[in-house]
């Protein structure tokens, strides 16, 4: 759901949410004159003594600290901007007052950074303070939060894309709510895409157009379903193991939606038929998100083998000479059965020099011969 939200600018908030005061303070300009709503009261430290006050403030959602209202000892009004030097989090403000002797007695306002206490104004020459407030400034831009449609729980870690005509922004691990200044993030006409991070669970492609600007503030409250891939099926009609001149049609479909298929990193119909020659041919197929699935792609390799061949038994694609170190010699064939060097029914198979040989099937494709005396290994395709 994306909503435009209507609201104040800048909200005035006189009473801090929390006050506290430190030190030995003037019985007559106590540190309660500081948090009373009256602004020509003061207060002070007693001569010679360093005091501190504390005033601390949660903004409303949707807006951050812009300004810290506070007065000098002549009740001159200061805004003192606090967007970009304090910590917009925890608001958290300091005021010192030292009491010393003419010149040397001091005013100070600092406040937190997260780290440490950082000065925004000081009146040298004088320990009076006055009461202070703050303004909160609407944050113009987006406040996003996303969701698990089937649990309602926050999703963590997701991204955000936002897009105008010229420029392209991504902001990485955000959490609910996230929020983004209309300064920080392209201007205009803008498009905005939300994923899960990984989309490895969820995706959610869903485009918004909106107008940024600082005086528009957007709602996104989006909720995010777990959505399977597509299923992809790739076929190869004469299989995936073929020999130099086969000839056979690849075709690839999903569940949903309309692939794309690449034969080798070139374009193909979804059905396509091809005369092979010895290599590699690696099918690519891919499908964009549609309504039920995420984007899927799928691989299917297609090994092709050279075509050799042999007239009778003298002539050998591979010969080899073996001493038998036991009365019985096992020779396995079952990784090359395969990629069609060596027949399945073991025929092109020759042991000259014997004729006890035995075929096994079992598991696998094994010529076992009955050694007497060295004999020569053969295999004609």
């Amino acid at each position: 759901m994306i909503s435009v939200v209507e609201a104040t600018t800048h909200i005035y908030q006189e009473n801090a949410n929390s006050t506290a005061c430190v030190g030995t303070w003037h019985p007559s300009y106590p540190c309660s004159n500081l948090f009373n709503g009256n602004w020509n009261t003061l207060a002070s430290c007693n001569t010679g003594e360093t005091c501190y006050a504390y005033a601390n403030y949660s903004a409303p959602d949707d807006y951050y600290p812009n300004f810290w209202k506070i007065s000098s000892r002549y009740g001159v009004l200061i805004n003192q901007s606090v967007y970009n030097s304090c910590e917009i989090a925890q608001i958290q403000f300091r005021m010192i007052s030292y009491l010393g002797e003419g010149p040397a007695s001091s005013a100070k306002w600092d406040c937190w950074t997260g780290t440490i206490w950082h000065n925004l104004y000081t009146d040298s020459g004088a320990a009076a303070l006055r009461e202070e407030a703050i303004w909160f400034g609407l944050y113009g831009g987006m406040h996003v939060s996303i969701y698990d449609n089937d649990t309602g729980n926050d999703m963590i870690n997701w991204t955000i894309y936002i897009q105008n005509a010229t420029t392209d922004y991504e902001k990485v691990e955000n959490n609910n709510p996230s929020y983004f200044l209309w300064s920080d993030i392209p201007q205009g006409e803008i498009n905005i895409t939300i994923s899960d991070g990984s989309d490895s669970l969820y995706y959610l492609n869903t485009t918004a157009n909106l107008t940024n600007n600082e005086t528009e503030y957007y709602h996104l409250n989006l909720s995010m379903r777990q959505i399977a891939e597509n299923p992809i099926t790739i076929t190869s009609s004469s299989g995936i193991s073929l020999l130099d001149g086969d000839t056979t049609t690849v075709s690839c479909s999903a569940a949903e939606g309309s692939p794309q298929m690449s034969i080798n990193g070139i374009n193909v119909s979804l059905s396509y038929t091809l005369t092979v020659a010895e290599g590699l041919y690696v099918v690519f197929c891919e499908v964009d998100e549609t309504e039920n699935y995420r984007p899927t792609n799928e691989t299917l390799t297609i090994t092709v083998n050279p075509l050799v061949a042999c007239t009778n038994n003298n002539t050998f694609t591979f010969r080899k000479t073996i001493t038998p170190e036991s009365n019985l010699t096992t020779l396995n064939f079952t990784d090359v059965v395969p990629t069609h060097y060596v027949k399945s029914d073991l025929s092109d198979v020759y042991v000259p020099g014997t004729n006890n040989t035995w075929l096994n099937f079992t598991d696998g494709y094994y010529v076992i011969v009955n050694n007497f005396h060295r004999w020569v290994l053969c295999d004609c395709q």
